[in-house]
């Protein structure tokens, strides 16, 4: 064997795995000639696909029972995430003015992993961020979420008939309830092949699963409306006031109210870009280290490497929300600008 054929030989790894073996390499690289591991520019996003799902009963094209009030599915890259809306509903028994005029969804993530088990760190913190963007952006309203209670009365001839305020006078409604009730809406989300900032997705899918939702109509009995029993306890007189059945009349909707515009969310990344100069007259070799600002991060690579991130909630000249993480390459007010800036510009693209 020849001294050539036992020396070391260099090894050439595919772009993937080179990402996976020392990601920060493999980004370096890229960055130094323009672009990214995902060949994309640096301001560039993945494209979004979106459709309602075809979960919700209201939907065309579903024919079934379904307890979904509104769905939609969202698709970027390789990632797909299914959102659909379901509600409850729940007596308000405070003051107008003790409640809060925002209210919000309560949100569970659900990010598939191939084995079931708890959820997840990532989960509950992706979970707690939507509940607290859509209360503290006022995109829904107590007021929407009233439920148009109305009563059903049996006629002589023995049909019944249901009397919806919004839809009959005062005189019809003999028996209207004392008492007011509310939707609790629920999302859920499901998401396959987790990959890039999972909060942009999740947001997307929710703003046009709440702009398909549709609520339904309920209705009480009038025979059990507002009645009180008498009861007597030692001596002592009393009332105890009637539980309401009330019952969801699906055949009528009207949908859910948005209050101004949802907005939608981008993120992006800060990372220093190291480039190679010329060296001295040693030979040392001059590093020149200048930050840039990546959108929509994506890959093995991008998402170990870049810890600085910004995510910016916004419709069209309206802020939602803006939220910084830092621990990396510092974030001046010149990235801040520039993120909102392209934020704003592919908000008014997707909303339109």
């Amino acid at each position: 064997m020849s001294e050539t054929d036992s020396g070391l030989r260099p090894m050439a790894f595919a772009p993937d795995i080179l990402a996976r073996i020392a990601p920060e390499l493999s980004l370096q690289r890229h960055l130094a000639i323009g672009l990214r591991p995902s060949l994309r520019n640096f301001h560039e996003f993945r494209p979004v696909q979106t459709g309602d799902g075809g979960l919700s009963r209201y939907t065309s094209s579903s024919q079934n029972d379904s307890p979904v009030l509104g769905s939609a599915v969202l698709k970027s890259g390789n990632t797909t995430v299914i959102c659909g809306i379901t509600a409850g509903i729940v007596e308000e028994k405070l003051s107008e003015q003790a409640l809060a005029e925002a209210a919000s969804v309560y949100p569970v993530v659900e990010i598939a992993r191939g084995r079931m088990g708890a959820p997840t760190d990532e989960e509950m913190i992706l979970s707690q961020k939507l509940f607290e963007t859509v209360h503290h952006a006022g995109v829904l309203q107590k007021a929407a979420l009233k439920v148009n209670v109305g009563i059903r009365s049996q006629n002589s001839d023995g049909t019944s008939e249901v009397f919806y305020p919004d839809q009959n006078s005062e005189d019809d409604l003999m028996f209207k309830p004392s008492r007011e009730w509310s939707f609790v809406l629920y999302a859920h989300f499901q998401v396959f092949s987790r990959e890039g900032p999972m909060f942009d997705l999740c947001w997307g899918a929710l703003v046009k699963a709440l702009q398909a939702t549709q609520l339904p109509y309920a209705y009480i009995d009038e025979r059990i409306a507002d009645i009180k029993v008498p009861i007597r306890s030692r001596g002592h007189f009393g009332t105890v006031r009637e539980n309401y059945m009330l019952a969801c009349d699906y055949a009528r909707s009207q949908p859910l109210e948005i209050a101004g515009k949802c907005g939608w969310s981008s993120s992006f990344g800060v990372v220093d870009a190291h480039s190679e100069e010329s060296g001295d007259m040693s030979g040392d070799i001059q590093m020149d280290e200048s930050a840039v600002l990546l959108a929509d991060l994506q890959g093995e690579a991008e998402e170990t490497n870049v810890v600085s991130r910004i995510t910016v909630v916004t419709a069209g000249e309206l802020l939602h929300n803006v939220s910084i993480v830092g621990g990396g390459a510092t974030i001046t007010k010149q990235f801040l600008k520039q993120a909102i800036e392209v934020s704003r510009r592919r908000a008014a693209d997707l909303l339109a």
